[in-house]
């Protein structure tokens, strides 16, 4: 009986962390996934959101500028679009959100750069489905912004020359 609990046990946490190490493309609940490009640092890795979660992607406390993020939403019901506001350059994508870059669900999008040190400012994501998002930039000398929430958010600052560090998007059950 000890060796069946005990395996039954192991089994048990072997799941639980199968289902923790999920790839982004892989989830089955909402999930909105960020691996960020930061300086002198380079991509550090995903950090995955569901609904209720705030973990954060990129530094704190470090002053170092995120410089692109690869961004993978699934379980939301559609495709999304994002852009970045880069130093010195604006949005990427141009002012208008229409021209932001937009992929269908389960798929990676990056914006910003990578090794052109050019740290970002703000993002913006805008879902092309009825679900909404949360979301709060972390910004040089400022620390954490308000939150944005809804199917079309800006976080981080324009205009200012505060680079963000860290950001966090979360799902968001309908407002």
């Amino acid at each position: 009986m000890r060796r069946f609990l005990h395996a039954l046990f192991t089994l048990g946490m072997v799941s639980a962390l199968g289902a923790l190490m999920v790839s982004p493309a892989h989830a089955a609940t909402p999930r909105i996934c960020v691996n960020p490009h930061v300086a002198g640092k380079g991509d550090t890795g995903w950090v995955c959101n569901q609904n209720g979660q705030f973990f954060y992607a990129g530094t704190v406390g470090e002053n170092r500028a995120l410089e692109g993020v690869t961004i993978n939403i699934t379980g939301m019901g559609g495709g999304y679009c994002a852009d970045a506001h880069a130093r010195n350059w604006g949005w990427i994508g141009g002012a208008d959100p229409k021209n932001d870059q937009c992929v269908g669900e389960g798929e990676n999008l990056f914006v910003g750069t990578r090794g052109q040190n050019r740290p970002l400012e703000a993002l913006r994501l805008r879902m092309l489905s009825s679900q909404y998002v949360k979301g709060s930039a972390h910004m040089q000398n400022t620390g954490w912004g308000g939150w944005a929430e809804g199917r079309y958010i800006e976080i981080g600052s324009t205009g200012e020359a505060k680079n963000l560090e860290a950001v966090v998007f979360t799902p968001k059950a309908s407002m």
